[in-house]
C-alpha cells in the first residue's frame, strides 16, 4: 500500500509542474496519460513514443512515492507498526512533501519552499520516532521495545563436568 497516488500529487502541484518534473521526453505527454500509465490503463490511444514516455514518468512518479513512503517508514519504524494502517493524515503528509521533493530533486535547482517543507517533515519525522511528536486519537500501538541492553544468555546445563569426565 502507497501512502500517496498521483491525485495527491496532483492537489499539491499543478499538471504542468508533474510533467516537467517527470517527463524527460517532451513527447506531447499530459498527466492523465501517466495516471494510466500508473493504473495500467488502455494506452493503444497514444503513439509508441508516448506510450514509452508514460511509462518513464509514472516510473518518476513511483520512485518518488516508494522513497517518501520509505522515509516515513525508516523513521517510523521502531516505535510504530509499519506500513500504517490505517493512515493518518499527517503522516500521509510528510511522505507526500518527502515524494515530492524527491521528483523536484530530478531537476538542478529544488525551490526554497520544497526544501523547507521536505526538512520539517524530516523534523517531524525524528520527532515521531522520539516520541516527543504523537498523533493524537489516531495513535497507533508502539512496537515493543525492550527494556534491557543486557543480553540473556540460555543454556542447556553443563555437559562435561568432573564426574562424566573421569577416566578420560
Amino acid at each position: 500500500m502507497s501512502y500517496n497516488t498521483i491525485d495527491d500529487f496532483r492537489g499539491e502541484i499543478s499538471d504542468d509542474v508533474i510533467l516537467q518534473l517527470c517527463d524527460d521526453s517532451n513527447s506531447g505527454l499530459t498527466v492523465d496519460m501517466i495516471v494510466l500509465a500508473l493504473n495500467n490503463g488502455n494506452l493503444s490511444s497514444l503513439t509508441s513514443a508516448q506510450v514509452t514516455a508514460a511509462g518513464i514518468a509514472a516510473g518518476n512518479i513511483s520512485k518518488a512515492i516508494t522513497r517518501g513512503d520509505g522515509e516515513v517508514d525508516g523513521y517510523c519504524g521502531k516505535r510504530y507498526q509499519v506500513p500504517f494502517d490505517p493512515l493518518p493524515d499527517f503522516v500521509k503528509s510528510l511522505a507526500l512533501d518527502l515524494a515530492i521533493y524527491t521528483l523536484f530533486s530530478r531537476r538542478e535547482n529544488v525551490p526554497e519552499n520544497r526544501k523547507m517543507r521536505r526538512d520539517n517533515a524530516v523534523k517531524n519525522l525524528e520527532g515521531l520516532a522520539k516520541g516527543i511528536i504523537t498523533l493524537g486519537l489516531q495513535d497507533p500501538q508502539p512496537n515493543e521495545t525492550f527494556t534491557s541492553a543486557t543480553p540473556e544468555i540460555v543454556s542447556g546445563g553443563r555437559i562435561f563436568k568432573r564426574d562424566t569426565m573421569r577416566g578420560y
